[in-house]
């Protein structure tokens, strides 16, 4: 798709202009650029701009901030396209969440209330791709754990979660849900804590086939069609993972707290 560009101007009480340059690279970068894209060299943008190089220069560094470019050096160097990383997203959020005294129980309490939620619309309406997505998940999750596969258990333990935030119908909460997870992992790998059955006084393939069971009976909530069902079957599962983190509320973001025993169910 050709870049779409529109000049901008300035004056009192508007936006510095680097920033509304910024703002007009970032509207061209999302409608009609992808990653490895180039764009103008800063003399070219500032002649597009009627400005000067430092402006532009500025504006650039905006961008770079956000993840949208990246600067690259030498003859064949300038601003190249990128698009974000969660992992870039969730390192900005978590800093926001510290600066303002967010606890550790207040992001699981997030994910929990945004997870149930989802859950509740993807029941309403399972669509059969949904289902069979969800199912596929399950059995794999209990192969790997008859198969002795921790880390592999984890990841598939960890993909039933996600997939009910990715399938609920809202494109926002599957994007938020990858926020939050990568937040809670920066936390601590509370995924491979719940598998592991140390913290819960049970083999770890044990602590592992309660959080299947827990899964099997939210996925028979979806199946059913029973929205209140698998709300209320998804926030008791939550609500003991979020017992296997005891935080006080007190506790910021960035604390390390030991899981206590707990089933998973």
């Amino acid at each position: 798709m050709t870049a779409q560009w529109r000049t901008t101007a300035t004056g009192a009480g508007r936006p510095k202009l680097a920033e509304l340059i910024a703002e007009e690279l970032r509207r061209v970068i999302v409608v009609s650029l992808a990653p490895g894209d180039r764009l103008p060299s800063e003399a070219e943008l500032a002649a597009r701009f009627s400005t000067s190089t430092p402006t532009v220069r500025q504006a650039l560094r905006v961008l770079e901030s956000e993840g949208l470019v990246v600067m690259r050096r030498g003859a064949n160097g300038g601003p190249v396209v990128r698009h974000p990383e969660v992992d870039g997203v969730a390192r900005m959020v978590g800093v926001v969440m510290q600066l303002q005294g967010v606890s550790r129980r207040e992001v699981f309490e997030a994910r929990r209330m945004l997870e149930a939620e989802a859950t509740r619309r993807l029941a309403a309406a399972p669509p059969p791709e949904a289902l069979v997505a969800l199912a596929d998940t399950l059995d794999t999750y209990g192969e790997r754990i008859a198969a002795g596969d921790a880390e592999a258990a984890s990841r598939e333990h960890v993909r039933f979660h996600d997939l009910v935030l990715e399938l609920c119908g809202n494109r926002a909460a599957g994007i938020l849900g990858q926020v939050t997870r990568s937040i809670i992992a920066g936390l601590s790998d509370t995924s491979i804590e719940l598998l592991h059955g140390d913290h819960l006084g049970l083999p770890w393939d044990e602590a592992a086939a309660q959080a299947l069971d827990a899964h099997r009976a939210i996925y028979a909530r979806i199946a059913a069609g029973d929205p209140a069902g698998a709300y209320a079957r998804t926030r008791q599962h939550l609500d003991r993972w979020i017992e296997l983190v005891p935080i006080d509320q007190g506790d910021a973001v960035i604390e390390m707290i030991e899981p206590s025993r707990r089933d998973l169910s």
